[in-house]
């Protein structure tokens, strides 16, 4: 990639409270460019029909979570998801090369008990790194 080039990023779980304020501080970054915002709740509306005061940021409409599509747009992604979902997504977007960071507790923890302790659920990857 050239290092002039914006950096291509995606945001899934865009239309809620940490996906907006993402949008938000990106925007006016010289070396970020948004290429994907994701979410289930709001697939195919407009960005800015959401949040018509941000339709000066992106202009892109939110797509339903699909990981391949991600991997194959965005160098990195941000996951603004609740809870328990990001360890299903985030081995993943790794393994396809992307760059993750998780804004839940899903890896806030040094080791699986205390995040289990804290949220409860079972999870299967048992790899946790904060």
């Amino acid at each position: 990639m050239n290092e002039s080039a914006p950096v291509p990023i995606g945001i899934v779980g865009a239309s809620g409270y940490g996906g907006v304020q993402l949008v938000k501080l990106l925007e006016d970054h010289p070396k970020a460019e948004v290429v994907y915002l994701g979410g289930d709740s709001s697939a195919g509306k407009p960005f800015s029909s959401i949040y018509p005061h941000l339709e000066h940021s992106v202009d892109l409409i939110v797509e339903p979570i699909d990981l391949d599509k991600i991997a194959s747009k965005c160098q990195v992604v941000f996951l603004s998801l609740p809870n328990g979902l990001a360890w299903k997504m985030t081995p993943t977007l790794l393994e396809k090369g992307c760059k993750v960071l998780d804004l839940s507790a899903d890896y806030r923890f040094s080791n699986l008990e205390t995040y289990q302790s804290w949220y409860g659920g079972e999870r299967t990857d048992k790899q946790i790194v904060a």
